[in-house]
């Protein structure tokens, strides 16, 4: 739709252009980029809209509507500004390729508005199970974290959604058409992932990653997300988060969620509506931060998309409680609808969001070029040997040779994958090269080969250094071999 919709013109400009570039090539690239970035902005501000739905009615819902009841519309509308504004949240927005996670995560939450609006009885019922069944659908489509809504649907009846009287049994009975449309749409998730295996960046066995050594790392990456939704700075767009040697090594992370599971669990035994919340954060980023390793991406801010609004939630409802406790203890009136209790939830809601909009703002500066976003991630995983380079290449793009060999030492040095140290040698070969330290740099093209023998741009980069040098043989060897590729 995007390359549909862009200036005929300007739609096939879709690689950034250099800092040499003529101003029309700059004006041809905006014009374009400009169209996706504005559809991923509409599709967050419409998932926004879904979870204020979906607040609002929850907490209208038998098990909720005696404490929030009066206040559901303002607090839904608080919790859903402070997700929208959330820092975290910028990866999955202003990050194109990252629509993946929103684009999931408006269908995972019309899924649910659905489902509950299903719930009311009345004639269009049926037809809120079928906007259901097709905004699952629609997920599933969209990313594999899509594979809880049916389950989160369920808990959702069971925790939020019953009636007091109801036993979880008739509340199965009364909304088994739904469920069974909504995991029908499992298959459609089945047939994508069997197409289009991701056998390089996610399974067993990749990078000496087992699930054990995932999901003990995990346990360190999850806190790290948990205190990111609550304080979240400092904020990396590439972690490379270092594998957990031991247990031992992230104990109070692991004691710590295990105790948050086992509070969730006994809350969702007893069915109470903070079993929801739990549930919410952790299985939806079971999918990606459990057992099935993802060597390329450990750590990565845009999985917090949805869970954050779990945490954004529980900290609003808190205020609104605590103050509706105080209030009504101490001058004996309603304490949900005192107008001080109404203040106060405004007044720290509205900071919270105007704090977070602040630093969406910051954030959003880092993203506006590639340099800017890896040096910000440079200075803040100094230890990120794929930053670095990424960092020296776009250097090495402005031809400021001096800046790029900087940052390409350190990077040879760093530990990594043979794939990214090759990748480190052969821009500052070419760095080197490029200053006419012919020698130095075809040494370290070298090393970048014998890394990685399939570069065909290090090949390249030899055939250019000994064509300089005159040694013709030698270049034309090397140009072959990266013709070959």
């Amino acid at each position: 739709l995007n390359y549909a919709l862009a200036p005929v013109d300007a739609r096939d400009a879709l690689t950034p252009p250099g800092p040499d570039s003529p101003p029309e090539d700059v004006d041809r690239f905006l014009r374009n980029v400009r169209g996706y970035h504005a559809l991923n902005l509409a599709i967050h501000l419409l998932a926004g809209l879904a979870l204020f739905g979906v607040v609002r009615r929850s907490l209208l819902a038998p098990s909720l509507r005696l404490r929030f009841g009066t206040s559901s519309t303002l607090l839904a509308f608080l919790i859903a500004v402070a997700w929208l504004l959330h820092p975290v949240n910028t990866e999955s927005v202003t990050y194109v390729v990252q629509r993946v996670e929103s684009l999931m995560g408006l269908f995972y939450l019309a899924t649910l508005y659905c489902a509950i609006r299903a719930a009311e009885a009345g004639p269009r019922a049926r037809w809120w199970v079928g906007g259901a069944v097709v905004a699952c659908a629609l997920g599933m489509g969209s990313k594999e974290t899509m594979v809880t809504a049916p389950g989160m649907v369920v808990l959702w009846d069971l925790l939020i959604g019953r009636a007091d009287s109801g036993s979880a049994g008739d509340i199965l009975r009364r909304r088994w058409l739904l469920y069974a449309g909504l995991a029908v749409t499992w298959a459609i998730l089945g047939i994508l992932s069997a197409a289009s295996p991701r056998s390089q960046s996610a399974g067993f066995g990749l990078g000496d990653w087992t699930w054990w050594s995932y999901l003990r790392t995990q346990a360190g990456v999850v806190a790290h997300y948990l205190r990111l939704a609550l304080v979240p700075t400092p904020l990396v767009f590439d972690y490379e988060w270092p594998r957990a040697g031991s247990l031992g090594e992230v104990a109070p992370h692991a004691l710590l969620l295990v105790s948050l599971i086992i509070g969730a669990g006994a809350a969702a035994w007893r069915r109470h509506p903070l079993g929801f919340a739990g549930a919410w954060f952790f299985l939806i980023l079971a999918p990606t931060s459990s057992i099935l390793p993802i060597p390329t991406e450990v750590a990565a801010e845009h999985r917090m998309y949805l869970p954050i609004a779990a945490v954004a939630a529980l900290v609003i409802l808190g205020l609104h409680g605590t103050a509706r406790r105080v209030l009504a203890g101490r001058d004996g009136k309603a304490g949900a609808a005192h107008p001080i209790a109404w203040s106060l939830v405004l007044v720290v809601g509205v900071a919270i969001a105007a704090t977070f909009g602040v630093m969406t703002h910051a954030r959003n500066a880092v993203y506006h070029s590639n340099e800017a976003l890896m040096r910000d991630t440079v200075e803040k995983r100094p230890q990120n040997i794929r930053a670095r380079v990424a960092l020296g290449a776009d250097l090495l793009a402005a031809r400021r040779f001096a800046e790029a060999e900087a940052e390409l030492g350190v990077a040879v040095r760093l530990e990594g994958s043979d794939k990214a140290r090759a990748q480190a040698h052969m821009h500052l070969g070419s760095s080197l090269c490029a200053q006419g330290r012919v020698a130095e740099g075809v040494a370290h093209l070298n090393q970048a080969l014998a890394l990685d023998s399939t570069l065909a741009e290090a090949h390249a980069l030899l055939g250019e250094a000994y064509a300089s040098q005159g040694q013709l043989a030698a270049a034309a060897t090397h140009f072959k071999q990266a013709v070959v590729g």
